[in-house]
């Protein structure tokens, strides 16, 4: 191998170690994240979040999904869905906070309203 070829080689090894190195840095700094953020995946913290959809709506059929951190979901939340529905809508926790919100795929909007109205509603959506 000359000089130039192990130069080159060289410059290429100093290359790969920087791009490893930034990778490792993003990796700590995950796991720092990780570590750090709130415990959305505790069970009582679920427990509410289900009562309280239950309570806003109790006419609509869910199904939840709790926020762990091997699902790298923000927040709990659940696919609600209703007579006539395509796809229905989801809820959750606005980010830090126990705020309810809520979602309707558009093309459910106006079989929503007729459910609402057939209710004996005006059509809402929280």
């Amino acid at each position: 191998m000359t000089i130039e070829e192990r130069k080159t080689r060289l410059a290429e090894l100093e290359e790969e170690l920087a791009r490893k190195r930034a990778q490792e840095k993003r990796l700590v700094e995950r796991i720092e994240f990780l570590k750090n953020r709130r415990d959305d995946d505790d069970e009582s913290n679920f427990d509410d979040f289900v009562a309280q959809v239950r309570q806003a709506r109790p006419d609509l059929a869910f199904t939840f999904e709790k926020a762990t951190k091997e699902n790298r979901m923000g927040s709990h939340q659940a696919h609600w869905t209703f007579p006539g529905a395509r796809r229905g809508g989801t809820v959750m926790w606005v980010h830090g906070t126990s705020e309810l919100c809520w979602g309707i795929d558009r093309r459910d909007v106006e079989a929503w309203e007729q459910y609402e109205r057939s209710c004996g509603r005006e059509p809402r959506y929280t």
